[in-house]
């Protein structure tokens, strides 16, 4: 049975409306610039991409200014397989969505992301690469750690992709290639192939366990802290949990919980989607 699933949307107070100008194919909004083949709208996935930024932003950081970007987020819109192939490059078959970062002097100099509107998935895409985007920011031109980028990255997607990931996590727990604790939160690139599925659904579930104890911000300022003072101490200080070791126990515990991502996943209101007037 999976745990009801908590939903973290943007609040009931009115937000801004976002300004964008441009056409069908071409439109600006303050922090993003976006291309499209049309359909979807151009002007519309900008304001989607706006309200994105903001529901992101504070979730996960509410007390840091939003400062407006320099250099904004380039989000291209493909029309085809083999356009958002020939963008994004290897891997490309196996996604429906793709950033790029780069960095110069410790600030974000490149923000991109590549969609694929082909069969519509494309923008379900959205809310996962712009966590990345967003988190360059929150890290202050760090890199946060591989499990923590992707885990809060799933927390954005799909009820239905959701779920393909606690399958995988399930089947990791039944053949013994789950990771533990301690593995997970200090690897560095990603694990073999036929471990990553575990990686995923584990890396999405420690961080739902941990982002739903406290506040979510709380999960932020915990990373931080890992990247001063080591995973132990950023525990104690941050959830009050002595260390990872007892962590993987608290976390294991409940199996049911940890395959349901602890019934955590971010979703934008139903009066923000109207105003982004996507069809």
């Amino acid at each position: 049975m999976w745990c009801a699933v908590l939903l973290i949307s943007l609040g009931a107070a009115p937000t801004p409306e976002v300004q964008v100008s441009g056409t069908l194919r071409e439109a600006q909004t303050e922090n993003f610039r976006v291309s499209s083949p049309g359909n979807p709208d151009a002007r519309a996935v900008g304001r989607l991409c706006e309200a994105w930024r903001t529901h992101l932003r504070t979730t996960w950081s509410p007390q840091q200014e939003a400062l407006i970007w320099s250099a904004k987020c380039e989000v291209v819109v493909h029309a085809s397989q083999g356009s958002y192939a020939t963008a994004v490059g290897r891997g490309a078959e196996r996604t429906a969505g793709s950033s790029l970062i780069d960095f110069k002097d410790k600030q974000v100099s490149l923000r991109r992301i590549d969609l694929l509107a082909e069969g519509g998935r494309g923008l379900a895409a959205l809310p996962h690469e712009l966590t990345h985007v967003v988190l360059a920011d929150l890290f202050g031109g760090r890199q946060p750690p591989r499990w923590a980028d992707e885990g809060l990255a799933m927390l954005g997607d799909s009820q239905e992709k959701q779920k393909l990931h606690q399958q995988d996590l399930e089947a990791a727990f039944d053949q013994g290639l789950h990771f533990r604790a301690v593995d997970l939160m200090t690897m560095r690139g990603y694990p073999q192939p036929h471990r990553m599925g575990a990686f995923y659904g584990q890396s999405a579930s420690m961080t739902a366990y941990l982002a739903h104890r406290e506040e979510p911000a709380k999960f932020v300022t915990f990373i931080r802290g890992s990247m001063e003072k080591g995973y132990d101490q950023a525990l104690r200080d941050v959830y009050a949990i002595d260390g990872v070791a007892e962590l993987e126990r608290l976390w294991s515990a409940d199996r049911q919980g940890a395959i349901a991502f602890h019934g955590m996943r971010l979703a934008l209101d139903d009066e923000t989607l109207r105003r982004v007037n996507l069809p």
